[in-house]
């Protein structure tokens, strides 16, 4: 019986003490605060994630400038190694042209110092 009272009269309390901060505009002010903090709140988280986007758009277009120039030194890279290919493999043919030459030259001079030597005798 005493602990049903004491229930009873601290919920009678307790709603008497919500009525007067009613009846005082306290819970209105709070209520406003409240909302205005939130508001804040929710401002401050949205600011923030603009810029945490706004930095992470600015880094991704860094990388990516930086992967287009990574790609077009490596294409001329290439590029230039192909033309030292062919350059070199139009060396080595030129310089195998070159050799048989030489050698049908030096062929045509032994022939035709044994045609000499034919003809002296």
């Amino acid at each position: 019986m005493a602990r049903e009272k004491y229930l009873d009269s601290k919920a009678e309390r307790i709603c008497i003490g919500f009525r007067n901060l009613f009846l005082r505009n306290v819970l209105k002010h709070a209520l406003s605060r409240w909302r205005e903090n939130a508001y804040k709140d929710v401002v401050e988280q949205m600011e923030f994630t603009q810029q945490n986007f706004e930095t992470t758009v600015t880094c991704q277009q860094a990388e990516m400038k930086q992967i287009q120039k990574t790609k077009h030194t490596r294409a001329k890279k290439v590029l230039d190694q192909n033309k030292m290919k062919k350059a070199n493999t139009a060396f080595k043919e030129m310089a195998k042209i070159l050799k048989a030459l030489r050698v049908k030259r030096e062929i045509l001079k032994q022939n035709l110092a044994f045609a000499n030597t034919k003809r002296a005798l």
